[in-house]
């Protein structure tokens, strides 16, 4: 039974923290419609050599894209995506930055590779950037405590899993996460607090 919950627990915080956006999702983002017909030939290209693991075939596609439009983010966004499936992590961040710097929402996933390498400071300036723009993107919030929480401000991280929790009560990770800080902090009662809110959400029976 405590396996089961202990499961439950890891299942459940997973879910939290993947990515608010998938791939297939940016294939119908606005910047699509903005690209001139002959573009979108070699942006579905590109998607369909993806698709397939043709990685460097898609790469080629995008970047002739990009050299019609370089304003399309979301080819840069795909080339980050096919070098993180190489785990060609640095690679995969340029060009997440550079999709960023025509929409900042792709800084996220810059974030999410900064966070994955240990590059807290960086990856919590790619957050931050995101919420300037879009203030209620919970998963860029939410990965902005973590980092927080990593680099030991402990405040901060507090302060950011407080906003979330203030448009979602129901949001786990951010009780759970609240609850591990209270008790670094010799919080007792906050801590245990947060521990009853979290095993009401779950169904479990954990303890920080």
């Amino acid at each position: 039974m405590k396996f089961k919950n202990i499961l439950y627990i890891l299942i459940f915080l997973n879910l939290t923290t993947t990515n608010l956006f998938s791939s297939e999702e940016f294939e119908h983002d606005s910047a699509f419609t903005m690209l001139s017909n002959e573009e979108k030939i070699y942006f579905n290209k590109g998607l369909s050599f993806k698709k397939e693991g043709k990685w460097q075939e898609a790469i080629t596609q995008f970047n002739t894209v990009i050299k019609l439009n370089p304003k399309s983010s979301e080819s840069y966004y795909h080339i980050g995506i096919i070098y993180e499936y190489q785990l060609k992590y640095p690679e995969a961040i340029n060009s997440f930055h550079k999709a960023s710097r025509l929409d900042s929402k792709y800084a996220f996933y810059a974030g999410l590779d900064l966070e994955n390498l240990g590059r807290w400071d960086e990856a919590i300036s790619s957050f931050k950037s995101v919420l300037r723009d879009y203030p209620g993107m919970t998963e860029a919030r939410f990965h902005l405590g973590l980092s927080y929480k990593k680099k030991k401000m402990l405040l901060e991280a507090i302060s950011e899993f407080k906003k979330i929790l203030a448009q979602d009560k129901n949001h786990a990770g951010s009780v759970y996460n609240l609850a591990i800080i209270y008790k670094k902090l010799g919080m007792m009662n906050e801590a245990k607090r947060e521990a009853l809110e979290f095993n009401s959400l779950t169904f479990s029976k954990w303890t920080p």
